[in-house]
C-alpha cells in the first residue's frame, strides 16, 4: 500500500524543462541525451525528444535523426496513445520526421502530442535488432 502511494505520487522533475499546454491539458517536455535506447542515427546524434502529461499517462519519446527512414517511431512509454489507456512494456509506432533538421520548437512538440492523440489507426513498428 505505501509503495503504491510513493510510485503514484512521484514528481517529476521541472528542471530544464519546458510547460506546453495542448487542447487544454498541460505537458513537459525536453530534449535530452539518450545512451540506452537509441535507434540507427544519420550522424551519430543521441538526443530524444521526451514529453510528459501533468497526470503522467502520457509520456513519448522521440529520438532525432533517426537514420531508417522506414524504422522512424516514437516510442509510448506511458498508458496512454490515441483512444487507448494500454499498459505494459514501451511500444513503438512508425511515425513522421518532425523535425529533420534536428530543431526542436513548441509547434513541433504539440504536432507530436496532437499526432500520438489523434484516434487514427498506428502502425507499430517492427525493428530489425541488428541495426
Amino acid at each position: 500500500m505505501w509503495l503504491s502511494k510513493v510510485t503514484t505520487n512521484m514528481g517529476v522533475a521541472k528542471k530544464y524543462r519546458r510547460k506546453i499546454t495542448v487542447g487544454g491539458r498541460k505537458f513537459l517536455w525536453h530534449v535530452t541525451e539518450d545512451l540506452d535506447d537509441f535507434p540507427t542515427t544519420v550522424d551519430g546524434n543521441l538526443h530524444a525528444l521526451n514529453i510528459i502529461s501533468q497526470d503522467k499517462k502520457f509520456i513519448v519519446r522521440f529520438h532525432l535523426h533517426q537514420g531508417i527512414s522506414e524504422q522512424r517511431h516514437l516510442t509510448v512509454i506511458g498508458a496512454e496513445f490515441g483512444d487507448s489507456l494500454e499498459t505494459g512494456c514501451w511500444r513503438r509506432f512508425l511515425c513522421p520526421d518532425w523535425c529533420p533538421d534536428g530543431v526542436i520548437t513548441p509547434s513541433i512538440v504539440r504536432s507530436v502530442i496532437e499526432w500520438s492523440l489523434d484516434t487514427a489507426p498506428r502502425t507499430k513498428a517492427e525493428l530489425d535488432p541488428l541495426l
